[in-house]
Parts: structure tokens; C-alpha cells; sequence
């Protein structure tokens, strides 16, 4: 057995145009596939990596932390940049961009940066400096 990488995270939707366009004229995701209609409809967005959000109708806002994933990071290029573009399009900042030497055995250095998406749901934006 062995895992060979990240494939994808569900996200459930209570709105899926709006997060469709987040995700994909916001974000840079492709849609690789879709199926479904209505509530049932979902897609599968995808980085130039493969890695994916598997995106899925038919969810509900909640205001309470509901889930043991903590959020959605993405490895971009220029953190800062993608926060800009996520303001200009009126979503919420989390954490401005900052470099940080991230703990561990080894550590490394990190440039990253944090948004709420269309649900609530927090997207990171992560740049290794160095190490990683």
C-alpha cells in the first residue's frame, strides 16, 4: 500500500454559483467534470497540480465550527497577490499575508496568508520560502 499524493476536499456549497466562481474565475481552478442537477450537482475543480475541490450543491451556511478540518491551503506563488484579488472581490481576510518560520524537525520558512470563502470555509494561501 502506499499513498501516492492528494488527490481532493469536498466543499458543500450553499450557494454554487457563487462558490463555483470563487473557486474557478477567482481562484484559477478548472472544471475537469461535472453531473448532478440541482442540490445533487457537483464538479470537480482542479489545480494545474491535479490536486482538486470536489464542489457539491445543496449545502447550508452554518456560524459554528462544524468540522474537523481547520482549512484549505493552496501552494500558490504570490500569496499576497491572491489576497488582493479575494478583497477586491469583497470575501473577508482571515490573516494578512506574513512570512513565518514554521516549528518542526526541520523547520522552514513560509509565506502565507488566509481568506473566508463563499461558506465561511478559510483558503489558505502557502509559499515555502525555504526548506519544506
Amino acid at each position: 500500500m502506499l499513498i501516492k499524493g492528494f488527490h481532493h476536499v469536498a466543499v458543500k456549497a450553499s450557494d454554487f454559483e457563487k462558490s463555483y466562481k470563487f473557486y474557478t474565475e477567482l481562484l484559477g481552478l478548472k472544471c475537469r467534470n461535472s453531473w448532478g442537477e440541482g442540490d445533487k450537482r457537483a464538479m470537480m475543480l482542479v489545480a494545474d497540480d491535479g490536486s482538486a475541490i470536489e464542489l457539491f450543491a445543496g449545502g447550508t451556511k452554518t456560524d459554528a465550527y462544524t468540522s474537523p478540518y481547520i482549512h484549505i491551503a493552496f501552494c500558490v506563488d504570490d500569496p499576497d497577490a491572491f489576497i488582493e484579488k479575494v478583497r477586491a472581490a469583497g470575501y473577508g481576510i482571515k490573516t494578512e499575508p506574513k512570512d513565518m518560520d514554521v516549528q518542526g524537525n526541520p523547520g522552514f520558512k513560509a509565506r502565507l496568508a488566509f481568506c473566508y470563502g463563499p461558506d465561511g470555509e478559510e483558503v489558505e494561501f502557502f509559499k515555502p520560502l525555504e526548506g519544506c
